[in-house]
């Protein structure tokens, strides 16, 4: 006789079985909609109490007392850090306000300007100082008052980035244009200007001419702007991963002394307690975990439990013979409305349950007069009320062939045995113990009584 418990789970069974319970299910989402929101904000503002608490005290400190509250190895990382955001914020700041940074700097749309110098005594100085010139502030104010109203903020510095010139037989000047600019209004400054810088010059370098000898839009390929730009964004990319990997290894306390120096305002020593936040994020999340937990918790239960819950226990468990199952139609609720008895019929494929009572007793009978039992007491432990008018109609069919025949719920005295020759077990779903029914094979099999087999009732 096994003495060991053998769960099997029918996926199906359970499924309708949790069906019956979603009364039970819809509390327990409903509950945990309410908890996890609740649980969620409370964690949230204890944390950001805490960390509020953390920085009014080093609020009260000295940027160097604040270094010094850490250890050395700390101190030393907190202040390479702090370094390492000032070039990380540079780089950033130039990628928001950079004009160039936002074009394609592989293929430059440029207003270009070609002068030829002659008469002077040094034309390649001469040339020099009109590229030199030409770079200069007032340059950079033409350019900028052309530009499109979403440039007229940009920091001057970055309207420099548009103008480039070179020297050499000619003076050459290309100004990168980007959408919207009034490339008219450039010509009529830059040509304007040539004149001034012809009389500045004049007094350095004597008389001299210069001619205008071509205006023109195109587009061209700066390489060198290439390959800086190239290069700057694999050099930030390996320096911002850096960074990102030291900010990562903080300590909490390390973190909250770096952004207390770092900080520009007093926003992170400001505590605000948001209560309970019911979002509808959350509230999704307490419904489904709701329901996950209910899932899990019964499948633990339907594992873990001692009752039976499979026909496999009279096989696999107990080594009898499975002389058949009645299967009694009990949903209720929306489990009964899904599980209609059309359903129920193609899903097992069974027909009523009176139709497999008498298929049943037909095989007790036979099972009987193999073994030449006269007698045989039909022993159901554990078996609920809505089975047992089931098992009483078994034991009317089996009299009905001439077998005195006997139910008991279980086998509470020795006497219970007494005059009759063998025995049919009846194990009920989800109401028979284990240890029950291997308590009653072993008491029929000390009693030297047979057991003819079982019957499963579901």
């Amino acid at each position: 006789m096994k003495k060991t418990n053998i769960v099997n789970i029918d996926l199906g069974e359970f499924i309708w079985s949790l069906l019956e319970q979603w009364k039970c299910i819809a509390l327990a989402a409903v509950i945990m909609a309410i908890l996890v929101p609740a649980a969620l904000s409370f964690y949230g503002n204890y944390n950001a109490k805490k960390e509020a608490d953390m920085y009014s005290q080093l609020a009260t400190l000295t940027e160097e007392e604040k270094l010094n509250t850490l250890s050395y190895d700390q101190r030393e990382q907190v202040i390479n850090a702090l370094i390492q955001k000032r070039i990380v914020d540079q780089r950033e700041e130039y990628n928001l306000n950079s004009i160039v940074a936002r074009m394609n700097v592989s293929n430059l749309p440029v207003l270009q300007f070609k002068w030829v110098v002659s008469g002077s005594k040094d034309d390649n100085a001469l040339n020099a100082a009109y590229g030199a010139v030409l770079t200069d502030s007032e340059t950079v104010a033409i350019v900028k008052s052309a530009l499109d109203s979403v440039y007229s903020e940009t920091d001057d510095v970055y309207v420099t980035e548009l103008i480039t010139a070179k020297t050499g037989e000619t003076v050459e000047l290309c100004i990168v244009i980007p959408e919207g600019t009034d490339t008219a209004k450039i010509q009529q400054g830059i040509e304007g200007r040539i004149d001034g810088i012809k009389a500045d010059l004049t007094a350095d370098f004597g008389a001299h001419d210069i001619k205008l000898v071509s205006c023109e839009e195109t587009r061209i390929v700066d390489d060198d702007r290439v390959e800086e730009s190239i290069l700057n964004d694999v050099n930030y990319s390996s320096f911002k991963a850096k960074y990102d990997a030291l900010r990562l290894s903080f300590s909490d306390y390390q973190i909250a002394v770096f952004n207390s120096i770092a900080a520009t305002d007093d926003s992170l020593t400001v505590y605000n307690n948001s209560g309970f936040e019911f979002s509808a994020k959350r509230l999704v999340i307490g419904f489904v975990a709701g329901i996950f937990l209910y899932v899990f918790c019964y499948f633990v239960y339907v594992v873990f439990s001692s009752k039976t819950r499979d026909v496999s226990v009279i096989s696999e468990t107990l080594d009898l013979r499975h002389l058949g199952t009645v299967s009694k139609y009990s949903y209720k609720g929306f489990a009964a409305f899904a599980h209609s008895k059309l359903v129920y019929k193609l899903r097992h494929k069974k027909t009523a349950a009176d139709t497999n009572i008498e298929r049943i007793s037909n095989a007790a009978v036979v099972a009987c007069k193999h073994n030449g039992s006269k007698k045989v007491l039909l022993v159901r432990p554990g078996m609920k009320k809505a089975y047992t008018e089931l098992s009483d109609k078994l034991a009317s069919k089996i009299r009905k062939d001439g077998i005195e025949t006997k139910c008991i719920g279980s086998l509470t005295k020795d006497e219970d045995l007494t005059g009759y020759d063998s025995v049919i077990l009846c194990v009920c779903s989800g109401g028979s113990e284990y240890a029950e029914l291997i308590d009653t094979a072993n008491v029929c099999d000390y009693y030297d009584k047979k057991i003819l087999g079982g019957v499963f009732f579901n």
